[in-house]
């Protein structure tokens, strides 16, 4: 176990740069999750941690040791791959002593870790299986006990849920997680998927165009986004795009007079000039259109989303601004067309600027 550190790293394809002074510190026992859209330069920062890529520029330390020029297999940093990358002729309990018998471990250590990582991911009655004869999800975690099997100083993991189904992803990542912390494994987690990201981690480092845009726990970003593309991607949003007219005061394009916030998403005061509003769904009250005393707009429902445990409400106010409400429960469920009375608190309100 052991602290990772990221500074300025970077790689470069030409006149392409995949990732651009890329700097993070992963301490002792966290785990942190690289998150962003596809092409924003995760993948290439965690292979470039692992080994596989060789930074353009910048260091990788793990410890006290500075491994950015070291091969991959003399880091002592444990993967698993997207597609797991299980040999298809070897056993359960042979794929996971893969790694040890390739460090020259001595049988009998070999077959007591072995047992050992099995246990963990309570696999070890699958030991003498072939990979074609398990699930998925058993692929994922005998991959997982390969990786923690050798005692990574550092755990990365790629994607690792992206070929499960949703409801076996929601179950292995609960284990991931658990043995996670059993281990105090240090641990660098590249995904897309955001709900994985807010579940999973100790900390987030949201990634677009190469360049980290925010680093922190999964309620600051959620909470305290400092840009319009965090909020954005992590959770859903309504956004209003205006201009600011006076302190407080804001005219959306379609010319509704709202009130925002003195200060925008970095604590700058809020000069007038262009600007966007952000709302989370779960701010945003819906009532009856009787209900026409400020503050509140009138609104028409366009598109109701049963998701279960929650009923996403798209509405269309009157001056012409979509917002998205969240309601947990509906005693009369309204549908597309009916009239609404929509409201929301001041203090729910961020300020993006151009």
């Amino acid at each position: 176990m052991s602290r990772l550190v990221v500074s300025g790293l970077t790689k470069i394809y030409g006149n392409f740069a995949a990732a651009k002074d890329v700097s993070f510190e992963v301490g002792e026992g966290e785990l942190v999750s690289l998150l962003g859209p596809s092409g924003c330069g995760k993948t290439t920062t965690l292979r470039m941690i692992a080994g596989f890529i060789t930074p353009t520029r910048g260091s990788v330390t793990i410890g006290e040791d500075d491994v950015t020029r070291i091969a991959p297999w003399s880091r002592n940093t444990g993967m698993v791959f997207q597609n797991y990358a299980l040999f298809p002729h070897m056993t359960v309990a042979q794929n996971v002593a893969f790694g040890l018998e390739m460090r020259r471990i001595g049988g009998a250590e070999v077959r007591e870790r072995v047992q050992s990582a099995l246990q963990m991911v309570r696999l070890d009655h699958l030991a003498d299986r072939y990979p074609r004869n398990i699930s998925g999800g058993q692929q994922q975690r005998v991959a997982l006990a390969r990786a923690v099997a050798i005692r990574p100083r550092v755990l990365l993991l790629d994607e690792p849920l992206s070929n499960l189904d949703a409801k076996l992803r929601e179950q292995v990542r609960i284990e991931i997680r658990t043995l996670q912390q059993e281990l105090k494994l240090t641990t660098i987690m590249v995904t897309h998927d955001q709900d994985e990201a807010l579940t999973m981690s100790d900390r987030l480092i949201l990634m677009e165009g190469g360049v980290v845009q925010q680093i922190g726990t999964p309620r600051e970003l959620y909470n305290r986004p400092r840009s319009r593309f965090v909020a954005d991607f992590v959770g859903q949003s309504s956004f209003i795009e205006g201009e600011v007219v006076a302190p407080g005061q804001f005219r959306s394009i379609q010319g509704a007079l709202l009130s925002c916030p003195e200060r925008d998403a970095s604590g700058a005061t809020l000069n007038t000039g262009k600007a966007t509003l952000a709302i989370r769904p779960e701010a945003i009250r819906l009532g009856p259109a009787a209900e026409t005393a400020p503050p509140g707009h009138a609104g028409k429902v366009e598109f109701v989303s049963y998701l279960g445990s929650r009923i996403d409400v798209h509405v269309r106010l009157a001056t012409g601004e979509a917002v998205i409400s969240t309601l947990r429960d509906l005693a009369e469920p309204l549908s597309v067309g009916d009239p609404c009375h929509v409201s929301w608190a001041d203090a729910s309100v961020t300020a993006f600027t151009a």
